[in-house]
Formats: structure tokens, C-alpha cells, sequence
């Protein structure tokens, strides 16, 4: 494969016009300094990928085990992030493979894949939709004019995530998991699911100009807060089993669901420039 040859001498050409620079050595005062730092996290950050230059389908874009498939989408948001901080173009052939092959976007481009069915969750859309929304804001080449725009994949993301609200119990929000074959979370609602679609929500309505987005990120915030997965203090809970109606709060509590859920106030505070937003985003931070 020629992409797969591309891969190689991309990677042998960071390693060989970049001596690894150790992360102790940083000087946040220096930009050359957090660029050779940056390039060297990168190259490790793709270290564990392997979809370049394996011989099944199923893996260009993912990760071998134990990793799961939402971790790849992060990585990919991860790399999206790199290339818009430093400028260095090295990795985005591999990025816009990863986040355009038919087996992560799904036939109906809103990342719903079979291949990837048997671990899919709600959750795991997020990851893969903050990936796109990164492209679409930031306006990231994509050479395959064949496939939906990135933003047109980011509204197909958040549109199917939409479908799947629940009212039956807690009120509204999304389960956990998708499929019935993923039973381990079809009776749970939980804060990362709810908090990605949130931020979707966010991120849309910043990047159109759409109210049905602003009127969604509000309506999932207040479910959020009422449902006592976000409390007074702003401290975000993992969730809830819909079996007891959302009424016995599970309180275990991760930095990741909060920061889903911060970056997502912080959008609307900037879309919307209402002060109430603005306050949440601010306490939020200083909970966290």
C-alpha cells in the first residue's frame, strides 16, 4: 500500500529531524522547546498504533488490545490538537485515514460502525465526535471529497445520539451503552455519555449559529443537574442505574467526565456570552 509506505518514511523522518527531547527538559517559556517536547509525545502517542501497516481492515484507525475503540478516537483528537499547536503536518495523513475509513465512520457517516459494534457505547461517540468537531472548527484538510464534510459528520454524530434520549425513566438522558449484545450498561445513565452530547451540542451551536444546538447543551445541562450527576458545587458523579429512576446517585467521580463537561460551558459561555454560563464554566474550574 502506498499510504502505508507514506506512514514509514513519515515516521522514520520525525525520528531522524528530531532528536527525542525528554519532557524534564521543557521550558514553557520557549516555544521551540514545547515544540520538540510536543513532537516527542506525539511520536510515542502513535508508537501504539498500528492500523497503518496491519493487514486487517478492522484495525486502520484503532488500537490492539487492551485498548479499546473510543481510546483511538481520542488519540485522534489528541493528534488533531498537536497539528494545530505546532503546525507539524507529519501525523495528518494518518489522522484524516483514521477518521475517514468506512469502518469507524459507518455507512451512514455518523461513526456507528458494525465492525465496532460489539464495544460501542454512547460514550465512545463522544471521543470520536470531538475528533470531527476539532477538524470542523479548525479546518483540517479532508482530501476525500467522496465522504460528508467534518462538520456534516459531526451534526450526523450528534443527531444519532439525539434519537437515543430516553424518557422511559430519570426524566430523559442517554444510556450508557447502545447495543443489546452490550448489556453491561443498557440500565445505566451515565455522565460521560450525557456530557459528550452536551458538548456536541455546545460545539455545534458555536460552529452554525443553529438554536435547536443551544436549546439542546441548555436541556441537557439542567437534566445533568437535576438528575444529581452535576451537584450545587459543580462536581460531576458517574451516574445512575435507570432501574431506581436516577435516584441513587453513583458517586464516584472522574476528572475526564468533568472536563467534558467544563469544556462544553466554556463553549457556551463563549457562544452565547450569557453570564450564567460563564459563572458555571468558572466554578466548574475551580472544582475541578
Amino acid at each position: 500500500m502506498a499510504f502505508v509506505k507514506l506512514a514509514l518514511v513519515a515516521s522514520v523522518a520525525v525520528t531522524e529531524a528530531f532528536a527525542l527531547t525528554a519532557p524534564n527538559t521543557l521550558d514553557v517559556a520557549n516555544p521551540d522547546s514545547v515544540k520538540a517536547v510536543a513532537s516527542s509525545l506525539a511520536f510515542g502517542a502513535m508508537s501504539y498504533y498500528t492500523g497503518n501497516v496491519s493487514s486487517d481492515p478492522k484495525m486502520v484507525g484503532d488500537l490492539p488490545e487492551p485498548y479499546y475503540w473510543w481510546q483511538a478516537g481520542a488519540l485522534w483528537g489528541i493528534m488533531m490538537d498537536y497539528f494545530h499547536y505546532t503546525g507539524d503536518p507529519t501525523y495528518n495523513d494518518v489522522v484524516t485515514q483514521a477518521l475517514t475509513a468506512t469502518v469507524n465512520t459507518g455507512p451512514n457517516f455518523d461513526y456507528m460502525p458494525p465492525e465496532h459494534a460489539s464495544e460501542e457505547g454512547n460514550d465512545d461517540l463522544g471521543f470520536w465526535g470531538f475528533a470531527v468537531m476539532a477538524a470542523a472548527e479548525r479546518g483540517f484538510p479532508q482530501a476525500n471529497a467522496s465522504i460528508p464534510s467534518w462538520l456534516t459528520m459531526g451534526r450526523n454524530i450528534f443527531n444519532s445520539l439525539a434519537t437515543r434520549w430516553n424518557t422511559t425513566h430519570c426524566g430523559g438522558g442517554l444510556l450508557w451503552q447502545i447495543y443489546e449484545s452490550n448489556p453491561n450498561g443498557l440500565n445505566y445513565k451515565n455522565s460521560v455519555s450525557n456530557g459528550g452530547f452536551f458538548q456536541l451540542g455546545a460545539r455545534l451551536a458555536a460552529a452554525t449559529g443553529d438554536a435547536a444546538y443551544v436549546a439542546w447543551a441548555n436541556h441537557v445541562w439542567d437534566w445533568s443537574v437535576n438528575v444529581g450527576f452535576i451537584d450545587k458545587d459543580l462536581k460531576v458523579y458517574d451516574g445512575a442505574d435507570a432501574r431506581d429512576n436516577c435516584s441513587k446517585t453513583n458517586y464516584l467521580s472522574f476528572t475526564y467526565s468533568t472536563g467534558i463537561y467544563l469544556y462544553g460551558a466554556a463553549v457556551m459561555a463563549n457562544y452565547t456570552e450569557q453570564e450564567v454560563w460563564r459563572e458555571r464554566t468558572r466554578k466548574m474550574l475551580e472544582t475541578t
